[in-house]
């Protein structure tokens, strides 16, 4: 009844939501955690939640492994990254994996044209119709009649040309399918019977001209400029001046009036992931948001330990390691400069930063007066909604008949809690009555967070 999108829930049933697997009319049940979906939304229920009037999922690739060497895999000619948080599909280990398996990744693209993995499913060769690689153009060949997709050489002197009304050109999004299935395992040569131009924001049953005209797009509408307010994910492929970074094919633009959360225009780098809202015309995006995606933690409790010499503490039996240039500040003593030496066990301390392997690497940390209650907060590594218990940090967090949940600050049931957890993509604050130097006692308070 509801799929969660980046932190957002939408609400879907049978006969309002309309989802389409590839070019094939699907349904919820087909779809899984980690594939990245597009989602369009205009109108809300009673709760103000979005109401999915559609979900789109397209693989980045789908086809025979080429290589495998470690966590790195080579799908029809894309090397894939499988990385921490790569969800694998029905308790799939990649040890099981062999040369010549069918896979469906669903990724980010990065700066050197790799794909990380953020979902993989093994397909059997009989539940697959066609192979397929969405891409950007590389090394157009019109004399030959090839390009390239990453690794893949892609001859298309036979293949259907399709919404490629300006023709190719290098940097333009295709999908490039193989009807034939006629690739093999290590040829990095495929013979396309399809080539179809792609739009990453037009939905399959109407444009962007016609979003403008019913407001049908997940955000506000600007029909007067012909812009859309849309929100995109990514990583910087590529920085082409100190307002302007390039998110795979999309070009977004920052100035003055851009906001930013959880880093500043100068945090802009290559490889950096961020999610951008703004006006989309074309393949050119103004940005109004520019948010830093990570594993945002943040700690409040009892010191344990410090070792100043390796800019390490622990705290409520959690590693924090200072990241260069943390910025550290005392609220209690009025400390200046202050420093890791300056703490003594027992200080109340809170730490905001991101969490690295179940690390929180620090920005910030100060300490302060004991507070009232103690907190933690951060990616939800497992949970049990039986038990009702959740996992941070590789901590287990334990409930009692006392323990209140939220979400946005709204009081729910517990069942309805856990329902609504993703392990690997919710965010959860744990909260304890008084200032706690460990996390076994039962919380108080269990929220989830955007």
């Amino acid at each position: 009844g509801s799929v969660f999108v980046d932190g957002q829930r939408f609400e879907t049933s049978p006969t309002d939501t309309d989802v389409l697997k590839g070019d094939e009319v699907s349904d919820e049940s087909e779809l899984s955690v980690g594939m990245i979906v597009r989602v369009r939304s205009s109108s809300q229920n009673d709760d103000g939640e979005w109401i999915a009037e559609r979900i789109e999922f397209d693989e980045d690739v789908k086809g025979p492994i080429d290589a495998i060497n470690g966590n790195v895999l080579v799908v029809l000619g894309q090397t894939v990254q499988v990385i921490d948080d790569t969800i694998i599909d029905d308790g799939l280990v990649l040890g099981d994996l062999a040369v010549g398996d069918i896979l469906e990744v669903s990724g980010y693209r990065t700066v050197d044209d790799e794909i990380e993995a953020s979902y993989l499913e093994r397909k059997l060769p009989a539940d697959v119709g066609d192979y397929e690689v969405l891409g950007q153009i590389r090394e157009l060949d019109t004399v030959n009649e090839q390009f390239k997709i990453g690794g893949l050489t892609v001859n298309y002197g036979l293949a259907e040309l399709d919404d490629l009304d300006a023709g190719l050109a290098n940097g333009l999004l295709v999908e490039v399918e193989d009807d034939n299935k006629a690739y093999m395992a290590g040829d990095l040569v495929l013979d396309a019977t399809k080539v179809e131009g792609e739009d990453r924001f037009e939905f399959e049953d109407e444009d962007d001209s016609e979003m403008d005209d019913d407001d049908s797009d997940s955000g506000e509408d600007d029909s007067d400029s012909g812009e859309d307010e849309f929100e995109i994910e990514g990583v910087i492929t590529e920085i082409l001046s100190s307002t302007v970074f390039m998110l795979g094919e999309i070009q977004v633009t920052h100035d003055s009036t851009t906001e930013f959360s959880d880093g500043t225009a100068d945090d802009l780098m290559l490889g950096t992931r961020v999610e951008v809202k703004g006006d989309l015309s074309g393949s050119n995006m103004v940005a109004h948001e520019i948010e830093f995606k990570s594993k945002e933690a943040e700690i409040s409790g009892l010191l344990n330990s410090v070792d100043a010499d390796n800019d390490q503490l622990t705290v409520m039996g959690i590693l924090v390691q200072l990241a260069d240039g943390a910025e550290l500040q005392d609220s209690l003593n009025g400390v200046d400069p202050f420093t890791l030496s300056d703490l003594v066990e027992g200080d109340f301390v809170e730490v905001e930063g991101t969490e690295v392997d179940n690390v929180l690497l620090a920005g910030k940390l100060e300490r302060k007066e004991s507070e009232d209650e103690s907190e933690l907060k951060g990616m939800v590594d497992a949970f049990d909604g039986t038990a009702k218990t959740v996992t941070l940090f590789d901590e287990l967090i334990t409930t009692d008949d006392q323990t209140e949940y939220k979400v946005d600050d709204s009081s729910i049931s517990a069942e309805d809690f856990f329902a609504r957890l993703n392990a690997g993509q919710s965010v959860v604050e744990a909260e304890w009555d008084g200032a706690v130097a460990d996390t076994l006692l039962p919380v108080t308070e269990l929220s989830l967070k955007d």
